[in-house]
């Protein structure tokens, strides 16, 4: 399903996003997923490419040096780092600038939209399945 605008949410204009230019990629698979957008004045949001049919929908949160560290590190889920405060969602127009911004909920997004629950950024931080050896025998 695609994203459409949030029901009887606000629009934000978009202007209060500044700058918005991307900042640093964290995961890209063809396309920039994860990123971060500097807003100017030493501000910066998390952003993740939430749907890219017929229009670009960005979920975006704030982001600072904690909670960056912790999604490089693995400590720090995607999600998580996403709902960790407020969330906007936000349809990008012409010359990769938002062309209207939201303020959401997460149940605002269906679920097929948002990083699966507990991932982190990078493959290599999933925890490692141990195997218990058997005690006795076969």
């Amino acid at each position: 399903m695609s994203l459409s605008a949030p029901v009887g949410k606000s629009a934000i204009d978009p202007a209060r996003l500044g700058e918005f230019r991307v900042d640093e990629v964290l995961y890209e698979a063809e396309e920039p997923i994860i990123f971060t957008i500097d807003i100017g004045g030493s501000q910066r949001l998390l952003a993740h490419l939430a749907d890219h049919g017929a229009h670009r929908w960005l979920i975006l949160a704030p982001c600072n040096a904690k909670t960056l560290q912790g999604l490089r590190d693995g400590s720090l889920p995607v999600r998580d780092a996403l709902t960790a405060s407020w969330t906007w969602l936000a349809q990008m127009g012409p010359g990769a600038q938002p062309a209207c911004v939201w303020e959401i909920d997460a149940a605002d997004v269906p679920e097929e939209h948002w990083p699966a629950p507990g991932v982190p950024l990078l493959p290599e931080h999933e925890p490692l399945l141990t195997v218990r050896p058997r005690l006795g025998g076969d």
